[in-house]
């Protein structure tokens, strides 16, 4: 017997998401970890070092609630997929920053690209 296309469009679906969870999960998490070393160069100093991972963890804490809601309204697919654009953008953005050389930039965008890591933490 043949596997139908509905298997066929599970298991695209299931290893889809696979990739999309640790592709997104290593890369939030080297992310947040390098915050710190980053913000310590652009804050000119020890002292503001551990505000970026802060305010990673704070974004990620109001992001739960916010993806939650939103999913919950508009379908996690949908969900999922501002998800991760929102988790590009912040990436891009906090590219820029350092290019710029902008710490205060840095933390704006670190707690717009936490959020897109609770969604990742929502979609498990």
């Amino acid at each position: 017997m043949l596997p139908s296309t509905h298997d066929k469009d599970v298991r695209h679906i299931l290893i889809t998401l696979l990739v999309a969870q640790g592709v997104g999960s290593a890369a939030i998490t080297s992310a947040a970890t390098i915050a710190s070393l980053v913000g310590s160069d652009l804050s000119g100093g020890a002292t503001w070092s551990g505000l970026p991972a802060s305010t990673f963890q704070i974004g990620t804490a109001l992001g739960s609630m916010f993806w939650s809601l939103n999913s919950d309204r508009l379908g996690w697919r949908r969900g999922l997929s501002m998800a991760v654009f929102v988790g590009m953008i912040g990436s891009l953005g906090a590219v820029a920053s350092v290019y710029l050389h902008n710490f205060w930039f840095l933390l704006i965008i670190l707690f717009v690209a936490a959020s897109a890591q609770a969604a990742f933490n929502l979609g498990r």
